[in-house]
């Protein structure tokens, strides 16, 4: 999928990512140690299984996906991933909720800031084939961009500047 990623990514001109479904969007300013420590509870919860429901845009009808939502591969719900994204709330004393305006778990396949004449969104949904399962076995944190604010996240996609700060293995 990675490699999938970066061939659309590359072919269109838009920033590379680690595929990931995010189970929370912001997980505070911590240390790594306390970063740890909280990713720390969700060891041995169990892996998850994931089932694609259909690739699209995050949008409402008639807007323009934003940028981080231009690709994405619907995920269907399930009792381990509900499971799973309340375990993740809790630990990181977050609201559980998927991001607007999707409003459901998605694995993000390209982000892309389209103009009303030329939907690099569209052009990423049409290039993609995902597999139609998988088994989430890992939790990463990752600093996306320090300030955390839209326009310096999409920044960092652009640089490829994510750093991973903790993973754990729900194994």
């Amino acid at each position: 999928l990675r490699s999938e990623m970066q061939a659309v990514a590359t072919r269109l001109g838009l920033p590379m990512f680690e595929p990931h479904i995010t189970l929370v969007g912001d997980a505070g300013s911590l240390s790594n140690e306390k970063m740890l420590r909280k990713l720390a509870r969700l060891k041995g919860t169990g892996a998850v299984p994931i089932k694609f429901a259909k690739i699209t845009a995050g949008k409402h009808p008639g807007q323009r996906p934003p940028w981080n939502q231009a690709a994405v591969a619907v995920v269907e719900e399930n009792d381990p991933l509900l499971r799973l994204r309340r375990l993740t709330a809790s630990a990181f004393q977050v609201e559980a909720r998927w991001a607007p305006p999707l409003e459901r778990p998605h694995l993000s396949l390209a982000y892309a800031e389209s103009s009303p004449t030329d939907d690099l969104s569209a052009k990423g949904c049409a290039a993609f084939g995902v597999p139609a399962s998988f088994t989430a076995d890992t939790v990463v944190v990752a600093e996306v961009a320090p300030d955390r604010s839209p326009k310096s996240i999409w920044r960092s996609c652009q640089q490829d500047a994510w750093r991973e700060v903790a993973r754990i293995s729900l194994m």
